[in-house]
């Protein structure tokens, strides 16, 4: 309760809960396998953090490279006793795109990751102008890969500088990150233009896009 002063200045005084204290800062660790389960070296893994210091939202893009046990690590990932959460992606050449989100309410540091691959072929984007001409020099990066209704893959745009393609002047680029009959999106950059495309992959792996 309160009453209004002629001055109309009203202090209120604003109880909370308190907060849990914060920890050092966590990391976040994993190791890369084939489809053998055997560690991959040298594959990047791309990392996006995601915190709320402050009740403000914040996420950034790092890279790290697996070792000769295909092991990764990212030091200083978020601060200790906080929420936090992670997106680990793999785009490797000859493998299929592969990704691991979790949310951490607890803020505490979870066990290594293992990222598994598997083998990919090469699937050719066709990139087509609405006019029906060849699309080149489309900035081309994969988006998502749904293998089906309940696992999907995901890469953010914020990394699409580690893993985007132009096309050739036949409007057209490859990427092993999908195998036949799995749909997905890519991001595409074209002069002034860009956005998201979805499509399926067929089994002779080509596929046709056309650009808005």
């Amino acid at each position: 309760k309160f009453s209004i002063p002629e001055a109309r200045l009203v202090a209120v005084k604003v109880s909370s809960s308190p907060k849990p204290p914060i920890g050092p800062p966590v990391d976040v660790a994993g190791q890369v396998v084939g489809p053998d389960g055997k560690p991959l070296a040298q594959i990047k893994v791309l990392g996006i953090p995601k915190t709320w210091p402050n009740n403000f939202y914040r996420q950034e893009a790092l890279s790290a490279t697996t070792d000769a046990q295909g092991q990764f690590r990212f030091d200083k990932f978020a601060p200790g006793g906080r929420q936090y959460a992670f997106l680990l992606t793999v785009v490797a050449e000859g493998y299929t795109l592969v990704s691991d989100y979790q949310v951490v309410s607890d803020g505490t540091r979870k066990p290594p990751i293992t990222l598994q691959v598997q083998s990919g072929q090469p699937v050719t984007f066709v990139v087509k102008q609405a006019n029906g001409q060849p699309a080149a020099s489309v900035e081309i990066s994969p988006a998502n890969r749904t293998v089906d209704a309940r696992t999907t893959h995901l890469q953010y745009a914020m990394h699409r500088k580690d893993t985007a393609k132009p096309t050739n002047a036949q409007g057209e680029v490859s990427f092993t990150c999908w195998l036949p009959g799995e749909t997905g999106e890519v991001y595409f950059r074209h002069q002034d233009q860009e956005g998201e495309l979805k499509f399926k992959v067929g089994d002779d792996r080509r596929v046709t896009l056309t650009l808005p």
